[in-house]
């Protein structure tokens, strides 16, 4: 029998890969999405995304040409 910490990381995981695939295509996953499971007495869920740029510094000095 599987803890809930592992299902937990594999929700992760899996949650995870889905939005890095939906964005790979082009997909603008940020925002609310309400998600209604098709069983009979489970609740709706709400699930929010949103995006957050990494920050700090990354190297990278853009250069212009004139």
């Amino acid at each position: 029998m599987k803890h809930a910490t592992d299902e937990t990381d594999l929700f992760e995981k899996d949650l995870s890969e889905l939005i890095a695939a939906a964005f790979g295509h082009g997909v603008v996953v940020e925002g609310a999405w309400q998600v209604t499971v098709p069983v009979s007495g489970t609740p709706t869920w709400t699930v929010t995304i949103k995006r957050e740029d990494p920050t700090g510094e990354t190297g990278y000095t853009p250069e212009f040409l004139e």
